[in-house]
């Protein structure tokens, strides 16, 4: 592609005002590229911002360990490309010119410094063809390798009450959340991280799997950031006798809840415990006025199965390896 006057790339820092304010604004920036999380977790993020004329128009964090590019961090989604709101905003001819050209000022500048990249693309992003095109007719040179993937997405600016949303779901999760109710099931939001931990993997121990301790050190970051950093919380399922049951791991930003990690224990699960954990979920992001309930991936038949029966909705991503 031709240059384009004014135009540079240029480091930045997960922590400065320039990263925590596109991570604000852009319609891709999520609680898994805020700072406040990420330096929780046992790694490096590189910023890379590209700007025009001193304004800042793209960035991305290309995550780190040892040295190595990381091909994403456990229970995240959407560390990928962000683009400002001026650059979404524009009209669909001049809009696809920036996106194909800020794409492949990135994909030209990371290839130079870094073996190999993973980005996880916001599901707003629906034109990839700047990841498809890079290197085109260039035989030898990188090519990404696209995947498509799924979440589950509730649209709270539609459905507009956890009402509507039980309304729209199967008969199967009402009745369950009637069934922990009268087995006098109750929620309340904790910072007990340690708990967190022990019933999912209690919950995965059940099921003959043991949790890796990638993922086990990554949840503990994810709950701790969320408790200390006001960015989440952990909602807990308790008994009649005050035993904790359940727990739903979520977290929150600027237009989205993000139902991060869900366990039960047996009798839990079958007293729709699970069901009342999700529906507590999707009230908090009713209470804080949130567009989306993101229940983070439905890539799995059994997993989709539950989501989509509570009512969210298949939306498309892709992740992007180079």
């Amino acid at each position: 592609m031709l240059p384009v006057p004014g135009l540079e790339v240029f480091r930045g820092s997960s922590e400065g005002d320039d990263w925590s304010l596109l991570v604000t604004s852009s319609l891709q920036g999520t609680v898994f590229q805020d700072g406040r999380l990420l330096k929780y977790h046992d790694l490096v993020s590189d910023i890379w911002f590209v700007a025009r004329n001193g304004e800042i128009k793209a960035g991305v964090a290309v995550l780190r360990r040892a040295g190595n590019v990381l091909p994403g961090m456990p229970f995240a989604y959407y560390q990928g490309v962000m683009f400002s709101p001026d650059v979404d905003g524009l009209p669909i001819p001049r809009k696809s010119f920036w996106l194909l050209t800020l794409t492949n000022l990135l994909l030209e500048t990371l290839t130079r410094e870094y073996g190999q990249l993973h980005f996880g693309l916001h599901h707003s992003i629906t034109d990839i063809r700047g990841f498809d095109w890079f290197n085109y007719g260039r035989p030898g040179q990188r090519r990404c390798t696209i995947t498509p993937r799924y979440t589950a997405l509730l649209d709270c600016s539609e459905l507009r009450s956890v009402e509507a949303v039980l309304k729209a779901g199967r008969k199967d999760r009402r009745q369950d959340l009637r069934r922990a109710q009268q087995e006098g099931l109750t929620v309340s939001s904790g910072n007990d991280v340690d708990l967190l931990l022990r019933l999912y993997s209690a919950m995965f121990e059940r099921q003959g799997t043991l949790v890796s301790a990638d993922h086990r050190r990554a949840l503990r970051a994810m709950a701790t950031a969320a408790v200390t950093e006001s960015i989440g919380e952990i909602l807990f399922v308790t008994d009649r006798d005050r035993e904790p049951v359940a727990a739903q791991l979520a977290l929150y930003d600027s237009r989205s809840g993000h139902a991060v990690a869900n366990a039960s224990i047996d009798d839990g699960r079958l007293a729709g415990a699970a069901t009342m954990a999700c529906v507590a979920f999707v009230n908090r992001v009713f209470d804080k006025k949130l567009q989306w309930a993101d229940f983070n991936g439905a890539n799995s038949p059994a997993r989709a199965d539950f989501k989509h029966s509570l009512g969210a909705s298949p939306r498309l991503f892709f992740d992007i390896h180079l």
